[in-house]
């Protein structure tokens, strides 16, 4: 099945889909960051895909500042997360689709693109992203002193 996804800036009422995506966390939590970041203006966005009218996917955009004023603007996707009954659907694949139409990703922006180790999504070739850059985290310790 593929999706037909509506992409929208995620609101605080997204709370509990966002909570169901994580499976697991506070909706409380989930609405006073969104809450937070929408008041914040500090360059990140989170988004959601609708698909059907259920929110099946969550992603945030920050636009990363350049010095170079000949570098090109950049935008770093992160954060993707989708609801396991979305994976193999093109929820992707739109996701990328949307981003080139609205954010003028590929023409007025440089996309980099932050994922965890492992498979690339099929996304990525069909759209031409390639293999630039390395991210490496420095994490921060639980309260108990576990990584």
């Amino acid at each position: 099945m593929r999706a037909r996804c509506l992409f929208r800036p995620a609101v605080p009422e997204d709370a509990a889909a966002l909570a169901a995506i994580y499976r697991g966390g506070r909706r409380e939590q989930f609405a006073a960051e969104l809450e937070r970041v929408g008041r914040a203006g500090s360059g990140s966005r989170h988004y959601v895909a609708e698909a059907d009218g259920e929110v099946v996917a969550l992603f945030t955009v920050t636009e990363l500042p350049r010095l170079n004023p000949r570098g090109r603007r950049r935008l770093l996707l992160h954060g993707m997360k989708l609801l396991g009954s979305a994976r193999g659907t093109g929820v992707a694949e739109e996701l990328f689709g949307w981003l080139q139409a609205e954010l003028a990703v590929g023409s007025e922006f440089e996309l980099l693109a932050l994922t965890p180790p492992g498979p690339t999504p099929g996304a990525f070739e069909q759209y031409g992203l390639l293999l630039s850059h390395q991210a490496f985290k420095w994490g921060v310790a639980e309260e108990d002193g576990t990584p």
